[in-house]
């Protein structure tokens, strides 16, 4: 079963971005989600799992049916152009996901950190 799904010929991963929570039943997940364009457009996605992976949501809670896709996901950054990598991520003891990401909107590189998920907005594009 595919958890997460790039819609054109592009690609989605999560590499070291999937996590449990501190009851060790939820599951936190970001990746990254391409469009495949050269100069391809990028989204930092979040999805969590409150069941150990048999079902995953929103950060609302809002039900995601697989696989997720860049407009399923709660939308962490987005760019239109340049790229986003999706970096180590914690939980805090509140069950809160942090997480660490790089950013090549402009020179210099940048490197942000997602504190709340449940706060999440989209970047600029």
């Amino acid at each position: 079963m595919a958890l997460v799904r790039a819609d054109a010929a592009g690609y989605a991963h999560f590499h070291q971005s999937l996590a449990w929570g501190p009851d060790h039943r939820t599951l936190h997940l970001f990746c990254v989600i391409s469009d495949g364009r050269p100069l391809r457009s990028h989204t930092i996605g979040y999805l969590k799992s409150p069941d150990s992976g048999k079902t995953w949501q929103r950060h609302d809670g809002s039900p995601v049916d697989l696989p997720a896709t860049a407009e399923t996901v709660t939308v962490v950054e987005h760019l239109l152009k340049g790229g986003l990598c999706c970096g180590s991520i914690g939980v805090d003891p509140t069950g809160t996901p942090h997480l660490a990401y790089g950013s090549k909107r402009q020179l210099p590189l940048e490197a942000s950190i997602a504190p709340r998920a449940t706060t999440a907005s989209p970047g600029p594009g």
